[in-house]
C-alpha cells in the first residue's frame, strides 16, 4: 500500500501510492545540502584570499572579487534556509509518524469492508 497526494503523482489505474519517511527523508537531504553548501562557503572564503595571488595587476580581479562574494552570500542563504528548514521538517516527520499506523489502518480496514467487484459490475 502506499499514500501520496491526489495529483497525478498516484499510481497507476488509481493505486493509492505510500511514500515512506517523505518528512525524515526531506530533512535528512535538508542537513546534506546545509552539509555541503557549508564546505562550499569554506572553500570560497578560502579562495578570496588566494585568488588574487596569480592575477595581480589585473582587471578581472575586482570582477572575480565581485563573483566569488556574491556565490558567497548565495552559498551562505542557500545554507542557512536547509538548517532553518531542517527542524520543522523533523518535527512534521514526527507528527506525521503518528499518524501513519492510523492511516494504513484505516486504508486496510476499508480494504478488508469493502464488497469486492464482479466481472461487469459498475464501480
Amino acid at each position: 500500500m502506499s499514500l501520496a497526494s491526489a495529483g497525478s503523482g498516484g499510481g497507476a489505474r488509481g493505486e493509492l501510492v505510500y511514500v515512506e519517511h517523505p518528512w525524515t527523508d526531506g530533512a535528512r537531504v535538508l542537513a546534506e545540502l546545509r552539509t555541503t553548501t557549508n564546505t562550499s562557503v569554506t572553500q570560497v572564503t578560502e579562495e578570496q584570499g588566494r585568488g588574487s595571488e596569480g592575477t595581480a595587476g589585473l582587471a578581472s580581479v575586482l570582477a572575480m572579487d565581485v563573483v566569488r562574494s556574491s556565490w558567497q552570500r548565495r552559498l551562505k542563504a542557500v545554507r542557512d534556509e536547509c538548517e532553518n528548514l531542517e527542524q520543522p521538517m523533523r518535527q512534521a516527520a514526527k507528527d506525521h509518524g503518528e499518524n501513519s499506523a492510523r492511516i494504513k489502518a484505516a486504508v486496510a480496514a476499508e480494504r478488508m469492508a469493502a464488497k469486492p467487484f464482479e466481472k461487469g459490475e459498475q464501480p
